[in-house]
């Protein structure tokens, strides 16, 4: 058995590094002990449908996209209704246009995040207080993300 101060270590060492957890297009339903993984994304089977866990105060989950198709969409989506989004995410048209927008949750009632065909790159954050799911991040895509 290592000694109390080897322990504090190796309790050190591991906070510092990231779980990832892989996602496809068959979609994940997250629970409690995903929170703190990477969850890296890859839509290119199709559309992917991710749920968060039940609302916990300091949840936490990173998503990254990392390999695409067209035409596939990402939904990222709490398990209730109540349980919505505060805050909202950066868009940018990845096409010739460049355009550049806010796309942000309403903060009462919307609990869907969908992406219409997110490029590598897109990066979504959410922290859970609770009751609520705070969001932010960058979405890579032709179409702004909408919310429900």
């Amino acid at each position: 058995m290592p000694s109390p101060h080897r322990t504090r270590e190796i309790a050190q060492y591991e906070a510092t590094h990231t779980t990832v957890k892989a996602v496809t297009s068959t979609g994940a339903t997250l629970v409690s002990a995903d929170a703190g993984k990477l969850v890296v994304v890859d839509t290119s089977g199709g559309d992917t449908t991710i749920t968060l866990p039940a609302a916990e105060p300091g949840l936490k989950f990173s998503f990254l996209v990392w390999k695409t198709a067209a035409a596939k969409d990402l939904h990222i989506n709490s398990p209730a209704s109540a349980a919505y989004y505060k805050g909202g995410v950066s868009w940018r048209d990845i096409d010739a246009t460049g355009a550049q927008a806010l796309s942000e949750s309403n903060g009462t009632s919307e609990y869907r995040l969908q992406m219409d065909d997110p490029d590598v790159g897109t990066t979504i954050e959410v922290v859970c207080d609770g009751t609520l799911w705070y969001i932010w991040g960058t979405v890579l895509d032709n179409a702004a993300p909408t919310w429900s």
